[in-house]
């Protein structure tokens, strides 16, 4: 059952959670997180998080992208977090944080699984450790989970303290809620399920997502695309129509939705049907933020039994 990914949400991170809240609250007009590979995908499905309840724009980048690019000009004020599966740390990632200390810039790292006596040297770069100690397993997909979850937790605990959103208040709820062991839709379990199989037995398939979903959508096509025989591709449903001519008749499209992209998926629908392409959607009830974690439980739990452990690709 998915919900075992969702013992991947712990309620220790909540102490954790208060250090990177307070340190995050002194740079909210200039936040950056820093990851590589399953947890990027995570960055990219929280930023819309910032965006809705705190009403910040967070920047995602990848650990040699943000030290070239962004460090050497980045404001004093900047915070950057940076988020890695454990050990061993990437060399990459070092780096950047080796860089963000020489500039001065604040630092955060937060630690999916298990940090090793052979990185702790990294320590002495950050400010503020987060250590969520998600369980290894198949394709990182209770590190995804588990990093997702602690990202919406953190824009929705600082918009909770400074605007009293209610609406953060609910989702933090909520998370909890799914951590305790709430269990999930059984209809979008079997529907996704069935979604994800159909796909992973074409030779190309196209993942549609709005903005909360696409991280997720990334993650999906990344792992397939390593581990299987075909060739998976994510879209921004908003991208549509630019990217959906070139589509053929025998191609296998899904699409990832909430209640927010209802006329956008509803367009793309009926502009495949005039192609011969009867696209299958996943719609995630509930609120639109939570979508990440909801779906992404549903679908990752199936996608890491269809996948054998001899072709397994599951590092950062």
């Amino acid at each position: 059952m998915a919900e075992e990914l969702l013992r991947a949400i712990r309620f220790d991170w909540f102490d954790q959670l208060n250090n990177l809240v307070d340190i995050a609250l002194s740079s909210l007009e200039s936040i950056s997180i820093v990851a590589e590979g399953g947890g990027y995908t995570s960055a990219i499905s929280a930023v819309a998080s910032f965006k809705s309840l705190v009403g910040v724009n967070v920047g995602c980048f990848h650990p040699r992208e943000y030290a070239t690019y962004a460090a050497p000009y980045a404001s004093e004020n900047e915070l950057v977090i940076f988020l890695t599966r454990g050990s061993p740390i990437p060399p990459r990632t070092k780096n950047a944080i080796k860089t963000c200390n020489i500039m001065n810039l604040k630092t955060a790292i937060v630690v999916a699984g298990e940090l090793l006596e052979e990185d702790e040297d990294v320590l002495e770069y950050v400010e503020t450790l987060v250590e969520l100690s998600a369980p290894n397993d198949k394709l990182a997909a209770a590190h995804h989970i588990a990093t997702t979850s602690l990202l919406i937790s953190l824009a929705a605990e600082i918009a909770k303290r400074t605007i009293q959103n209610p609406r953060a208040k609910e989702i933090l709820s909520q998370i909890m809620s799914l951590g305790g062991g709430a269990e999930l839709d059984e209809e979008i379990e079997r529907e996704a399920a069935k979604v994800i199989e159909e796909a992973a037995s074409k030779s190309r398939a196209y993942i549609y997502a709005g903005p909360t979903l696409y991280g997720l959508a990334l993650k999906i096509c990344r792992d397939m695309t390593a581990n299987l025989d075909g060739t998976y591709i994510p879209y921004k449903i908003e991208e549509h129509p630019y990217v959906t001519r070139g589509l053929k008749s025998e191609d296998y499209v899904v699409i990832l939705k909430t209640d927010l992209e209802e006329n956008s998926a509803r367009e793309l629908s009926n502009f495949l049907k005039l192609r011969g392409i009867d696209a299958s959607t996943l719609e995630f009830k509930g609120d639109p933020l939570l979508a990440p974690i909801g779906l992404g439980a549903a679908i990752l739990h199936k996608l890491k039994n269809l996948i054998s452990t001899v072709k397994v690709e599951d590092m950062w």
